[in-house]
């Protein structure tokens, strides 16, 4: 069944993200759509061999109604210029939200060289499923939605910050096993299944307020 929401994880080359790495940002947001019953597809271009026509090519076969790309310093000019690409291929019909580490630091800038429909400002596990709740399902408003950029009537809005989540653990782990995509060599479906640790000095956020699950 083809997924209403389809998140492009790009290649490394347009992106800070190392090679075969799981997009664990895009995983989170992921499985928070998908609980609330979206169907949600991942094109996972993090080993490298996959070029922007194959990817054209993967959005056309998966037909999704909204496509998702996570945006850094990297990728800002390359997801934009491609975000132009489907808006003139696809108009109004596909739907473009735009969010990752740069969203913050770059919301007009994002908004101005892009055609993103929506640009999520912060943390986007709970922003993300209201827009997709307004944009594919018509419940609530956009400028209800706390922590996005959005387009109306040819000006770029701005809605309240979204406060930081506050309890992390009651966030879903990211399901490994993602939703059918393709674009890579192996086949349609890519189950990440790296688990890292790393041994930190006490000391690092001396002085920063952080929240960490448990």
């Amino acid at each position: 069944m083809p997924a209403e929401i389809l998140f492009v994880n790009l290649p490394p080359h347009e992106s800070y993200y190392a090679r075969n790495m799981p997009h664990l940002g895009m995983l989170y947001v992921m499985t928070m759509l998908r609980h609330r019953g979206f169907e949600v597809g991942y094109l996972d271009c993090a080993n490298g061999t996959v070029r922007r026509q194959q990817i054209l090519d993967a959005i056309a076969e998966n037909a999704p109604l909204l496509i998702g790309f996570s945006i850094d310093t990297d990728n800002l000019f390359s997801a934009s210029h491609l975000s132009h690409e489907l808006r003139e291929k696809y108009g109004e019909r596909l739907r473009i939200v735009f969010g990752g580490p740069a969203s913050q630091g770059h919301p007009d800038e994002i908004m101005r060289l892009s055609a993103a429909d929506v640009l999520v400002t912060g943390e986007g596990e709970y922003s993300t499923p209201e827009v997709a709740d307004c944009l594919l399902r018509g419940k609530g408003n956009l400028f209800a939605v706390a922590g996005i950029a959005y387009r109306e009537a040819g000006e770029i809005r701005f809605t309240d910050n979204r406060p930081p989540i506050a309890e992390l653990d009651a966030i879903p782990f990211p399901e490994r096993r993602v939703a059918r995509h393709s674009g890579s060599e192996e086949g349609i479906v890519r189950e990440p299944a790296l688990s890292l640790f790393f041994k930190l000095p006490p000391n690092l956020f001396e002085g920063q307020r952080n929240t960490v699950r448990q």
